[in-house]
């Protein structure tokens, strides 16, 4: 008898698409199976072996996938797809060369297959970023819907600083696939960058919540500046940090990110513990970091660059007088050197350029020797390209363009033969301050003497010998910024600065923190603030780890540090401990505060902002969540703590004196100057959640004041309604007994909030938080407080703030009065123009709300 007749072509076609439709959903066993009984029945069926190839692939068999793709190509090479995955299989063995062929092959195929121009572009990246960026948007034009082309179009944006585009298609990402966590996180990475940073920590804590184990975004949470963190993320990043399985690279970001963390809590100790674990994995994963060879290669350059090479007839490569080369070792204040510069309305600042070092690996390794005999025309080459790319980010209008990669400072002498017309900024630092600032740090150096202070100290002194050589040597006079200079000087400085780059002054220079560019540097928080002095004198919060440094520099003869702010030494030096009543009155500043309080998004931000131009008074620059904060005992979900709410029990001696000594130490002007804590300025604090400790501030302040503001609740309900809303309010991603995160302050009682619609939310907290201050208030005796409404504020800032420091006993001065001259600027958390009627967008949610605030409501009318 004939056995059973085998399937027709057409009937094996439909197996191998149906078992095709399983193994794209996982199910690779069944899919093989199938495979492999085609290919017993038809051994040269080039579907079978290229899907059975492809599965042989995501298995991990590389070789096997090889052979499978390559002889499923040989019977029919007409299908793109088999190209495409025998691409991808190259790229597993690191064969580059011929991976690119297959992808193009599968192009000539079928131009528009969509896979093959991401893995041609992917390919191309390193190479060609340009060209990579065009097969990029090829492939998103032809799959508009493909969170994948969309997000790594973005990641290629980013590399290429087109960063406005990079933002949105970061967003197009998202908005396609909700889900994609690396999108979100790198959105967060340039919200930062961009100085947006409580929209970058929603983004971060939103990856957190899509996977609890994303490394980067919880040691980015953790790290940054001016927020903090939940409990449980510290405690989840010290759990990670601590797992077996943990990579080294994830041990390093999580140091670090708990580094800053207890650095912003002033537990220096657990700070500098974090940092030098995360340093020791460093050490571990780089080759040693060896003087003597960086020594030898300062010698070459030297040699090279001589003032002999300078003084020959040289040809003249180039007569631009576009570059500012800002050079200086990391953390000396390039950023900010930068920052100011690209103030100015006829000057870009680029960032940190990678160009000219790309040059230098390109002409290794003859280079330095090989400049002085390389032709004119070669030279003239690479400069074209270095000003296409300054060009290509600037564009026509600016006058000077700047290039702050620190470490360009090696190679001024390339630069100088290049461009003897551009500028050379050197930013200098306090070395001690710089070592502890780039100890704290994670850098990609190619020698890198960051990983311990020692290192650190030898290649500064190094690195001030080879600068000594430039400014002797190089036709171009090289102008130094003193970053000590900047802050106790800034107009002087800044001027100096803009007159060197030839250019005429522009105020907006002093006004650097306003100006909105992408920063990638860690810096990028320090250049959105005014200049202040905190900064300086860093390493004395590490004093015990410094003597080795300190040691050094003295045994070296250095002197540049003299002229900083006199030290404190080993031998007087004295933390204050716990115990210790270094506070037993407060100083002068501190013995009458004013603390502003008031329900969240009551204008409180706008009264402080208007209040601290005062010459009379000073603050800590801004909301301070980290003075209780810092104390995680008073932080809710401690025991005793289940809201914000604090009352004069908790205000034991051991808060008070901490609570003083962190205030007592950062004091600032308006400006972000330093004041001494017994001057004879009066601090002012506003800080939303302190609204709910009137009796615990009062204990440690037995003389404080308090200035209530209140507002309409109609206009205030709405206002939190749309900061709940617009998700850059959340302070509690988890609190007991609530459903979802959190936003603004949390008070006593919020669990009655549960499952309960978002604007009885929002009226209970206007509710309580008013009725909590009010009773509060009333407990003092008389002449400790006054109220005042937000719409007269609004109506008569000047008479408003002249009841305010007539209440405080202050006289009104000049710079406050030239500020009130004006209309009052919107506050740093104001998201859309003020209106009278702006609350109606929200009226019937707060018509159905209204009557449970009424009682509150007549009591603050009563108060008029």
């Amino acid at each position: 008898m004939p056995g059973p007749q085998k399937p027709s072509l057409e009937e094996i076609q439909q197996q191998l698409e149906s078992a095709f439709s399983r193994h794209k959903r996982g199910d690779l066993g069944f899919a093989a199976t199938v495979y492999r009984q085609v290919l017993a029945q038809y051994p040269d069926q080039p579907t079978a072996l290229h899907y059975l190839g492809l599965i042989a692939q995501q298995s991990g068999n590389s070789q096997q996938a090889l052979q499978l793709l390559q002889r499923s190509i040989e019977i029919d090479s007409s299908d793109p797809r088999a190209h495409n995955h025998l691409g991808q299989v190259y790229v597993a063995l690191n064969d580059k060369r011929n991976a690119a062929l297959c992808f193009e092959r599968a192009l000539q195929i079928e131009p528009n297959h969509v896979a093959s121009l991401n893995n041609l572009a992917n390919l191309t990246l390193t190479r060609d970023l340009a060209q990579a960026i065009e097969l990029y948007r090829r492939a998103l034009r032809l799959s508009p819907d493909a969170a994948f082309a969309s997000y790594n179009l973005a990641q290629a944006l980013k590399e290429y600083n087109s960063f406005d585009e990079a933002l949105l298609l970061y967003r197009r990402t998202i908005a396609l696939d909700p889900k994609h966590f690396q999108a979100r996180h790198m959105l967060g990475v340039l919200l930062e960058q961009r100085g947006e940073f409580p929209e970058a920590i929603s983004e971060y804590l939103t990856v957190q919540r899509l996977n609890p184990r994303h490394v980067s975004s919880l040691a980015n949470a953790i790290g940054i500046r001016n927020y903090i963190p939940e409990f449980t993320l510290v405690r989840r990043a010290e759990a990670l940090v601590t797992r077996p399985d943990a990579s080294d690279e994830d041990r390093i970001k999580l140091h670090r990110g708990l580094g800053r963390h207890y650095e912003r809590a002033s537990d220096f100790e657990r700070a500098f513990a974090h940092f030098d674990a995360a340093n020791e994995l460093l050490r571990g994963n780089r080759a040693p970091f060896d003087i003597r060879s960086v020594s030898k290669n300062f010698d070459r350059i030297t040699s090279a660059f001589s003032r002999d090479f300078f003084a020959r007839d040289l040809a003249r490569i180039s007569d631009s007088k576009r570059p500012v080369f800002i050079v200086g070792l990391p953390r000396s204040g390039t950023t900010l050197t930068e920052q100011i510069l690209a103030s100015h309305p006829r000057v870009f600042g680029t960032g940190e350029l990678p160009d000219i070092p790309k040059m230098v690996k390109l002409l290794r390794p003859e280079y330095p020797e090989c400049v002085a005999l390389m032709e004119p025309d070669a030279l003239a080459d690479l400069a074209n390209d270095y000003l296409r790319v300054i060009d290509r980010l600037a564009g026509p209008e600016p006058l000077r363009v700047t290039d702050k990669m620190p470490l360009n400072s090696l190679h001024l002498g390339l630069i100088a033969r290049l461009f003897p017309e551009a500028r050379v900024v050197y930013c200098r630092r306090d070395p001690l301050d710089i070592g502890v600032s780039c100890f704290v740090e994670l850098f990609d150096l190619e020698h890198d003497y960051t990983t311990t202070l020692e290192d650190f100290g030898h290649y500064f002194l190094e690195h001030e010998r080879l600068m000594a050589h430039w400014r002797a040597v190089l036709p171009i006079p090289i102008h130094e910024v003193c970053y000590e200079a900047l802050i106790a000087e800034p107009e002087m400085t800044c001027r100096a600065l803009i007159d060197y780059c030839g250019l005429d002054w522009h105020p907006a220079c002093l006004d650097f923190h306003k100006t909105e560019r992408t920063i990638q540097t860690p810096s990028r928080w320090q250049v959105r603030q005014p200049l202040y002095q905190t900064s300086i004198g860093r390493w004395r919060n590490y004093l015990p780890h410094t003597a080795a440094l300190v040691q050094l520099l003295e045994a070296s003869g250095f002197t540049y540090a003299k002229d900083t702010p006199e030290r404190q030494t080993t031998a007087s030096y004295r933390p204050l401990k716990r115990h210790d009543r270094k506070w037993a009155t407060p100083p002068r500043s501190l013995v009458r505060p004013i603390f502003i309080v008031a329900a969240p998004r009551s204008g409180s931000t706008l009264l402080f902002e208007t209040l601290v131009h005062s010459d009379r008074v000073c603050s800590l620059g801004g909301e301070a969540h980290w003075l209780v904060e810092n104390h995680r005992e008073l932080r809710p979900g401690a025991p005793g703590i289940d809201s914000n709410r604090l009352t004069a029990a908790h205000a034991t001696e051991e808060y008070r004196d901490s609570i003083i000594q962190q205030i007592a130490t950062r004091l600032v002007d308006q400006a972000g100057n330093s004041v001494e804590a017994e001057s004879d300025r009066v601090f002012v604090e506003k800080t939303p959640k302190n609204a709910l400790r009137i009796p615990f501030f009062d204990r440690i302040f037995p003389r404080s004041r308090f200035v209530f503001l209140w507002r309409d609740p109609r206009e205030n309900i709405s206002s939190i309604l749309e900061a709940w809303r617009s998700g850059k309010f959340r302070t509690y991603e988890k609190v007991d007994g609530f459903e979802g995160t959190w936003s603004l302050l949390l008070p006593p009682d919020y669990r009655q909030c549960r499952a309960r619609p978002l604007e009885e939310i929002a009226a209970f907290q206007w509710e309580c938080t008013n009725r909590v201050i009010l009773e509060d208030l009333e407990a003092l005796e008389p002449g400790r407080w006054i109220s005042l409404s937000y719409s007269d504020l609004i109506a008569n800032p000047a008479a408003s703030l002249k009841r305010i420091l007539k209440f405080a006993e202050l006289d009104i001065d000049s710079t406050l009065e030239q500020h009130l001259a004006h209309p009052l600027p919107h506050s740093r958390y104001t998201d859309t123009a003020p209106a009278a009627d702006k609350w109606r967008m929200n009226e019937p949610e707060i018509s159905r709300v209204l009557s449970s605030v009424e009682n509150i409501w007549q009591r603050l009318r009563g108060l008029d």
